[in-house]
């Protein structure tokens, strides 16, 4: 009898290892998962090492850690149109707030055994379950419309750089956009930035929502930044939700249910959601003080971008001649061009012009998203995009009903002023009716380089 007993036992702990064991196959047999060719497997692990930047050393040791990818726990699905699509499971960390629910993944594009393209995915439920609609979301986290999806689909690439983030309210993509920012504890509170996109906005102060108290100093806080606008893209709302608390010594996982089983920490430090986007400073060492921004204003994402400067200075007429605006761009380092603000017909100001050290940027939160186009230098650091500019450019078209070239007549405005005096190490340029003018610090007239049409004029702009 006593024999028999022990091998009823030993055949119940063989059945309960071979559970355990194949526990991933059930699981992925549940959820209509696929297990992933060994083949695939090697060449995604190929595919990922290729395409993480190498660092300088001095870069290196200053660096956040890398995001880890979890290929043991890796399956295959099909998106909702039909791509093949590797998912790897990664890191959580731990979620105080409940409203969130929050999963990463790396996700690689497959055809046959060769991947296509990669990318980092976060996937944040608000007031919605992620785990319990996981694989629906993976089907589908590149697609507009995602029915009853409350929440955001940040994208980044495999060094955890945005790519884009996308919001959603009820299954729409939302008018108000978010990311994670990451900041000390002990600082969450400290200088709020004056918001606003031209003097005819309000002035928006930010508001922190949820922070517990007593944070310690050496604490870093994971807050959900979330910015709206009205109908005249005045910024009217600036809010920092607390969703998750880190501090030296203590460990990762989730209470909310966000991680599984099979991403839980990987043994090291892992980076905060959102990789510690609108932190102080990032690896860059590059720090954002608002008292440096023209006028105190921020900047805002590009109204228009252009791929050189003729068809940008054309560009910014037209749009001002039929807005009866004053219409202001700038030219980045690499000689493109950028719309960034729309004033009144006869002046104003506007904000986004930031200096660092005698190097001139055009800035903007990045939770408007990323420029339509590519910048060489630009920075991502502090919740900003700093782009590189070397001039600015803008529209004095009342010339066009009050019979003036518009550069010659009469003294400059003390907003043109400023900026000549105050950015000197860039060019500033005026765009008026067959004639183009160029301010000089010091200087209370405009200068004027060339008449005749634009098409003809603006290559005198550098």
């Amino acid at each position: 009898m006593k024999r028999r007993s022990i091998s009823v036992l030993t055949v119940i702990f063989s059945c309960c290892l071979l559970i355990f064991a194949c526990r991933k196959e059930i699981t992925n047999v549940i959820h209509h998962r696929k297990n992933v060719p060994s083949d695939m497997l090697e060449t995604a692990k190929i595919w990922y090492l290729q395409h993480l930047d190498v660092l300088p050393k001095k870069k290196a040791k200053k660096a956040p850690p890398r995001l880890t990818p979890f290929w043991k726990d890796a399956w295959i699905t099909k998106t909702v149109d039909s791509s093949t699509l590797l998912v790897v499971p990664a890191p959580e960390n731990l979620v105080f707030n409940r409203d969130f629910s929050i999963r990463r993944f790396f996700l690689f594009r497959a055809s046959g055994n060769d991947i296509s393209n990669g990318k980092i995915v976060e996937l944040v439920g608000l007031k919605y379950d992620v785990n319990d609609n996981l694989d629906f979301l993976l089907k589908n986290y590149d697609q507009r419309s995602i029915a009853g999806f409350n929440g955001g689909i940040f994208q980044y690439d495999v060094n955890y750089k945005p790519i884009i983030r996308t919001t959603y309210e009820n299954g729409s993509p939302s008018a108000k956009p978010a990311s994670f920012s990451s900041q000390k504890g002990g600082k969450k509170k400290a200088k709020p930035l004056m918001l606003r996109t031209t003097n005819d906005c309000p002035i928006v102060y930010p508001e922190y929502i949820g922070l517990p108290d007593n944070i310690g100093e050496d604490c870093t806080v994971t807050l959900w930044h979330q910015t709206s606008y009205d109908l005249d893209g005045c910024l009217i709302s600036d809010t920092y939700t607390f969703v998750s608390m880190t501090c030296p010594g203590s460990g990762s996982g989730s209470d909310t249910g966000s991680a599984s089983a099979s991403s839980s920490s990987g043994g090291g430090p892992e980076p905060p959601y959102g990789n510690g986007g609108g932190g102080d400073d990032d690896d860059d060492g590059f720090s954002f003080d608002s008292n440096l921004l023209l006028n105190n204003m921020n900047g805002t994402k590009p109204i228009a971008e252009y791929p050189d400067k003729c068809s940008g200075a054309q560009g910014i007429w037209t749009m001002a001649t039929n807005n009866n605006k004053e219409v202001f761009g700038v030219m980045t380092a690499d000689s493109q061009f950028m719309a960034v603000a729309m004033i009144g017909f006869e002046g104003g100001q506007f904000g986004g012009i930031y200096d660092e050290y005698g190097t001139e940027y055009y800035t903007y939160p990045d939770s408007l998203g990323l420029p339509s186009q590519t910048y060489s230098g630009m920075i991502h650091s502090a919740g900003q995009y700093f782009i590189p500019i070397i001039a600015t450019i803008h529209t004095h078209n009342p010339c066009v009903v009050d019979g003036t070239d518009g550069v010659t007549n009469g003294n400059l405005s003390p907003e043109d002023i400023q900026l000549e005096n105050n950015y000197t190490t860039i060019n500033h340029y005026i765009i008026g009716c067959d004639a183009l003018g160029k301010l000089n610090a010091g200087y209370n007239q405009a200068f004027l380089l060339a008449t005749g049409t634009l098409s003809n004029t603006c290559s005198l702009i550098h």
